[in-house]
């Protein structure tokens, strides 16, 4: 594949998972994981946020672990594993909540 200056313009204004995949199919893993880590911690959408989240979480994760270590890999590698346990321990509050819920007396 030839990398694209025009399409990779387009997807960083139209749609970053895309971007995301982009880089990924380039072997461009760091900056792969650092898109998917701003959509992360930005304003998702749906009916699912949280997992959404944990997902994008762990495919940054993923895509960091793939490319080659540099040392300042270290700090960010660190910044997407406590952003990813947050958002897992959030989504395990909302499910133990809803069960409570769900199991009160009406």
């Amino acid at each position: 594949r030839v990398p694209s200056a025009f399409l990779e313009d387009f997807l960083r204004n139209t749609n970053l998972e895309l971007l995301a995949q982009y880089f990924v199919a380039g072997k461009r893993y760091r900056e792969a994981a650092n898109v998917l880590y701003q959509l992360a911690k930005g304003e998702l959408e749906g009916d699912d946020v949280l997992q959404h989240r944990i997902e994008l979480l762990a495919r940054a994760q993923r895509c960091l672990r793939t490319d080659a270590p540099v040392p300042q890999d270290a700090v960010f590698a660190a910044e997407i594993a406590e952003q990813l346990d947050l958002a897992q321990t959030q989504r395990t509050a909302v499910v133990e909540l809803a069960e409570v819920i769900a199991s009160a007396p009406p």
